[in-house]
């Protein structure tokens, strides 16, 4: 009773309170009488006052007060009385124990052109990790080994020493691919992506716009999903060097609808948004021909982040084009297209520079869709 009317107090004196517990559970805890379990039922309950209002741990509670940690959870759960989660830090925890850095702030300035380009790489080619009870728990990426290279910057970018590892997938065509992974475990970094937009997408479903970036940094978010889920690849049929090229992205009809608007807006350039195979739920946008080394060269300014080997081909296509169009070649629209003009008058320079990609060449294109 009297540490029922301490309790009852506005301001109580918590280290009494404990220490009167301590009494009473020495008194109580070897007593078998049937008089003895309906008070230790109230020096429970009397205890989880304590627990919630002061946010005492349980091992506070076995250290002052000699309650074994078990005895506390069983009595609260066979009174009903809720326990905290076990992630939920209380006062007087220590740092959580990490086996691997992170920075949970990472995505949080959009403003940024490296977080806005970051966030359209995840928003095209990772994956949200949840626990069992739905709780976001960090983000997977994987890639194919030959981008190992950004599977790195990213673990830096995150401030991150997570390792990258290989694995495999089989898909429907019994095909095995090998791939990276990188695994970054953040609460935070996850949670983040969820606020902004992201859901989980399983097989490409998962219709949902893409999140709203400050407009001087539109063009850092689109390369970043052209290098998650884009390509850059020609037709060799096509005997002039920039001729046959095709750029473009694939995801919900939301992404590629929201890609198309960015393409109209800031360079007044119509694309096309069709179904990606037979898929119902998968779409692509692209640009084709002329088109292609003008968005090349607005989504792959010299210098920027980027994955290498699409920023290799943006930046022949950029340099090439401007060999082309200072040697006599012109662009020219036509009524239904735009075309080059005067290609005879194209200098050597443009064959040398795109020679990996003619036909002569053993050299893959970028089709930006492999399996992993």
């Amino acid at each position: 009773m009297a540490l029922e009317t301490h309790l009852a107090q506005e301001s109580y004196d918590v280290s009494l309170c404990l220490d009167e517990i301590a009494l009473l559970w020495q008194g109580l805890r070897r007593r078998r009488a049937s008089y003895a379990y309906p008070l230790r039922d109230r020096l429970i309950g009397l205890t989880h006052i304590l627990y919630v209002d002061d946010r005492l741990s349980f091992e506070t509670l076995e250290r002052c007060c000699g309650l074994s940690l078990s005895f506390i959870s069983q009595g609260f759960r066979s009174l009903g009385l809720e326990a905290r989660h076990c992630s939920e830090k209380t006062p007087e925890a220590g740092d959580p124990y990490r086996a691997y850095s992170v920075n949970p702030y990472a995505l949080d300035d959009l403003s940024r052109p490296d977080v806005a380009y970051v966030l359209g790489f995840l928003w095209a080619d990772a994956r949200v990790l949840t626990r069992a009870d739905g709780a976001p728990e960090g983000l997977r990426i994987v890639l194919h080994p030959r981008d190992r290279a950004m599977l790195e910057w990213l673990r830096d970018f995150f401030g991150s020493d997570a390792p990258i590892r290989p694995v495999s997938s089989r898909l429907s065509n019994g095909r095995t691919y090998g791939g990276l992974v990188l695994s970054v475990y953040s609460h935070r970094l996850a949670a983040r992506l969820i606020a902004l937009g992201y859901t989980h997408r399983r097989q490409g479903t998962g219709n949902v716009a893409p999140p709203a970036v400050p407009p001087s940094v539109e063009v850092d978010f689109w390369r970043g999903v052209c290098d998650g889920d884009g390509h850059i690849k020609r037709d060799k049929r096509y005997v002039f060097p920039l001729g046959g090229w095709e750029l473009g992205i694939c995801g919900s009809e939301a992404l590629v609808t929201a890609f198309q608007a960015f393409a109209a807006r800031t360079l007044r350039m119509a694309t096309r948004v069709i179904r990606n195979g037979k898929s119902s739920v998968n779409f692509r946008v692209y640009v084709t021909g002329v088109r292609t080394p003008i968005l090349a060269e607005t989504l792959y300014p010299a210098g920027c982040t980027a994955l290498a080997r699409k920023y290799a081909i943006a930046r022949d296509l950029t340099a090439a084009r401007h060999a082309a169009l200072a040697g006599g070649v012109r662009e020219t629209q036509t009524p239904s297209r735009l075309l080059y003009t005067n290609v005879a008058a194209a200098p050597p320079a443009v064959y040398t520079i795109l020679a990996r990609y003619m036909p002569s060449t053993t050299a893959p294109d970028d089709d930006g869709d492999e399996p992993i």
